[in-house]
């Protein structure tokens, strides 16, 4: 194996080959990504509503929707769910898209036995890594605060800059999930992702924001289709229910097509960086479920 960094020859990382490569294997495997995270979305929903998390109350019309929900055990269990179900769904994507980046057909049941095995590391990384996020972002939101209070002007630089900032942390961070299933790495995954990504983490920043930029107007589209069929409801004098119900179904499908196109790009980014610094990608990386 050949590290480009060790030589001094920095290869480029390729922005646009790693958001094609991924969009287009993310089309082959379609109904296996969009499948597994629309049932994560269906599980978080379920949870949601069964936890009596229902947010705005918006399902009160329904009759199911039993309020706030103060209890700090309870509010623990709901992160701890939530956590687990994106993080084994990530898990799972990963393994599919390496799997048919290798030329194998899909074997679902496979990613799942697979992701279950690590899921221990894949839990406990996922909770060490939401609190480097969590300390990062408040000491930098308390450090900006008192920039703009000193100097407001500075509000309209300093602001985005968190948002910025959110990207590059995930861009640090964003392949230790695939390490642990693919390389089996365990809890060193975090510092296996923070030496993967060095030197390449603008980069990475750079398919991550064009990636937002297309989710944001595809969002925005989806949006305005949902709350015109909304508006056209009522004035037809549709039952709410089932507009909300319907509305609820397009967002659990949307979710799941962000979900599963973003897992398939992190896995794109992983392989890519194994790439460019190991000289093998996903044509020889081996067999990732012996």
């Amino acid at each position: 194996m050949t590290d480009s960094n060790a030589s001094g020859l920095r290869q480029s990382f390729g922005v646009l080959r790693v958001f094609g490569d991924s969009s287009t294997y993310f089309f082959r495997g379609f109904v296996l990504f969009v499948g597994t995270a629309v049932l994560g979305q269906i599980l978080i929903v379920l949870s949601t509503v069964g936890m009596g998390f229902t947010g705005l109350g918006a399902l009160t019309s329904l009759g199911i929707d039993r309020g706030p929900v103060t209890s700090p055990v309870l509010v623990a269990v709901y992160a701890a769910l939530l956590m687990t179900i994106y993080s084994m769904v990530g898990a799972i994507i990963a393994l599919g898209a390496v799997d048919m980046k290798q030329g194998n057909r899909p074997n679902f049941l496979r990613y799942v036995t697979t992701a279950i095995r690590s899921a221990p590391y894949i839990l406990g990384c996922a909770v060490l890594m939401a609190i480097l996020f969590f300390v990062a972002i408040a000491l930098a939101s308390m450090a900006i605060g008192l920039v703009v209070q000193a100097i407001p002007l500075t509000a309209f630089i300093l602001i985005p800059a968190v948002f910025v900032l959110v990207i590059y942390l995930f861009a640090m961070l964003s392949v230790a999930n695939p390490s642990i299933v693919i390389e089996g790495t365990g809890f060193s995954a975090i510092a296996r992702s923070l030496a993967l990504t060095r030197n390449y983490r603008w980069a990475i920043v750079g398919v991550f924001m064009i990636t937002a930029a297309i989710l944001v107007l595809a969002s925005i589209i989806f949006g305005a289709l949902v709350a015109l069929s909304f508006a056209s409801g009522v004035s037809a004098g549709e039952n709410f229910g089932l507009i909300f119900f319907g509305t609820q179904v397009f967002n659990v499908v949307f979710g799941g097509v962000l979900t599963g196109f973003m897992g398939v790009l992190v896995a794109h980014v992983f392989m890519r960086l194994k790439e460019i610094k190991e000289g093998y990608g996903f044509e020889n990386v081996g067999s990732i479920f012996d």
